[in-house]
């Protein structure tokens, strides 16, 4: 491929005032031009002018000026890549860079030759968009710039077209009904609309025909065998009713025997109840002249020193118990004890205390309380107590039931425990 003569104007680059041009042919990949010669250097200094000599002999030539400064000499680099020439020059303004690219009606393809009808198209061509003709393109191929819409259910991308229909919509549906079978047998099983309740397509209660009368209020309902209507005053009454009874549980027995069921109970007669003896007693035989003015009983529950009256026999069993039943009541410790396991019994109105496992952490003297809760006496009543190595000392049971000191000392000891022992009637 040839390139015409092209000029390059150095339009920034000026010798003398003149615009310097060249000329390339014979499509140069890359060439350097230099320009020889500056412009004339400047002119040097005029020198003196001698003494005017007497007429004669020529004076001597002046001294020569110096030299001027050189000139810039520009250049310029033409560079071809591909299609693409690239020139570079440089000149004392600086360096210009300039693309050329090859253009219409360079090279061997000519526009007359390949585009006769002059619309911008190649006539003809090998591949269209990247297809072989009579490979992948049929040779009665008919290409336009008609664009097509693709009807409902088909996509079209690109080369590709594919079907997104999923289901057939009514009015696209084609061909004789009578061979859609699988449409004939759904319809099969339809029912004809006009054949049918309005409330089988309205599912309202008020469409429906022949509705039965559902009563809103008590009053309306009628009672029957199984079903019946009661009164609050009813209800009431039943609420009152008895549970049902449980031998021994809400209903007493007789001698360990129940009296529920049927039938009688009968109740051996121990002692009878007449005004006259009977007419034919016999030995054992017992009786109440109800004449007689100690016919009714009084029956103490309590024993008594002083009544004359009988007494329940629940009351003098609980009379002996308590005589002989040793109650054990604890008594509570002051701060100066750091530990005690005294405590106190009754029987009737004897009163035991004992003192045991006492021991001092601070010293007591005087009359200091060191145990509380006794059972009072009618007066105070003193008593010795005895540490482990034989230590005593006196204490005394008040009126108010607390156990004191009596003007004695009690060293702290943690290691020795006192003990001791009294019994006094309780107040």
């Amino acid at each position: 491929m040839n390139n015409p003569d092209f000029e390059i104007n150095l339009n920034n680059s000026t010798v003398n005032n003149q615009t310097s041009t060249f000329e390339v042919d014979n499509n140069p990949t890359e060439f350097t031009i230099e320009m020889n010669g500056g412009a004339r250097g400047l002119k040097g200094d005029k020198g003196d002018t001698g003494s005017q000599g007497p007429q004669g002999i020529q004076g001597l030539q002046g001294e020569q000026g110096p030299a001027g400064q050189d000139g810039y000499s520009p250049t310029a680099t033409v560079k071809k890549s591909g299609s693409t020439t690239t020139i570079t020059i440089t000149d004392k303004n600086g360096t210009t860079t300039a693309n050329v690219y090859d253009g219409s009606g360079a090279g061997d393809m000519l526009k007359a030759v390949y585009d006769t009808n002059n619309d911008g198209i190649v006539d003809n061509a090998e591949k269209v968009n990247n297809h072989t003709v009579l490979s992948d393109v049929p040779s009665d191929a008919v290409f336009t710039d008609t664009t097509y819409t693709a009807g409902t259910g088909i996509d079209i991308t690109g080369n590709v077209i594919s079907n997104t229909q999923t289901s057939a919509e009514w009015g696209n549906i084609t061909g004789d009904i009578a061979n859609q079978t699988d449409l004939n047998t759904a319809l099969g099983n339809k029912v004809d609309s006009s054949s049918l309740s309005t409330v089988a397509t309205s599912g309202s209660y008020t469409d429906l025909s022949n509705k039965p009368t559902i009563p809103d209020e008590l009053a309306d309902l009628s009672d029957d065998s199984t079903h019946r209507v009661v009164t609050d005053t009813e209800k009431t009454t039943w609420s009152g009713k008895q549970d049902t009874l449980v031998s021994g549980t809400n209903i007493k027995t007789i001698n360990n025997t129940t009296i529920l069921g049927s039938g009688n109970f009968d109740l051996e007669e121990k002692i009878s109840q007449q005004t006259s003896a009977p007419s034919n007693p016999s030995t054992g035989d017992l009786w109440l002249d109800t004449d007689d003015p100690g016919y009714e009983l009084t029956v103490d529950s309590t024993v008594s020193t002083t009544s004359i009256n009988p007494v329940e026999n629940q009351a003098i069993t609980n009379y002996v118990n308590n005589l002989f039943l040793f109650n054990k009541t604890n008594l509570t410790k002051s701060n100066n004890l750091s530990y005690s396991n005294s405590f106190y019994m009754e029987i009737g109105n004897l009163v035991f205390v004992i003192i045991a496992d006492v021991l001092v952490q601070t010293a007591v003297t005087g009359t200091t309380t060191i145990l509380t809760g006794a059972p009072a006496p009618a007066t105070d009543v003193p008593f010795m107590i005895t540490r482990m190595d034989n230590q005593v000392s006196r204490l005394h049971v008040g009126t108010d039931g607390n156990i004191k000191t009596w003007y004695t000392n009690m060293a702290a000891d943690n290691n020795n425990y006192w003990y001791g022992f009294i019994a006094y009637i309780k107040a």
